[in-house]
């Protein structure tokens, strides 16, 4: 549609307003409200079980030590992407049985 519309010689802005923008509303809507949710739960949790999640300990430990406030969150990161590619890995096995 993109490619039409600027065959036809539509702008860019207008483009994006009656083509792009109208397609990622929902999309957009629903990472704001995931968001939401998970930002919510993890308040929630926090609060219910009176401790610290591990967001909330990086940024308390980052008052005091900056350094080691990075590099927990490089290993979170680090961690987390690792799990993925290993889920990765398990999804694209069962694949290649089937």
């Amino acid at each position: 549609m993109v490619d039409a519309s600027r065959g036809l010689g539509a702008p860019w802005r207008t483009v994006f307003i009656r083509i792009i923008a109208p397609n990622i509303r929902s999309a957009i809507f629903g990472s704001i409200f995931l968001t939401l949710a998970l930002v919510l739960g993890e308040y929630t949790m926090a609060a219910l079980m009176l401790w610290n999640t591990f967001p909330t300990w990086i940024a308390l430990v980052g008052q005091q030590e900056a350094t080691l406030a990075v590099a927990l969150s490089i290993f979170s990161l680090v961690v987390a992407w690792l799990l993925l590619m290993a889920l990765s890995a398990v999804e694209r096995r069962q694949k290649a049985r089937l």
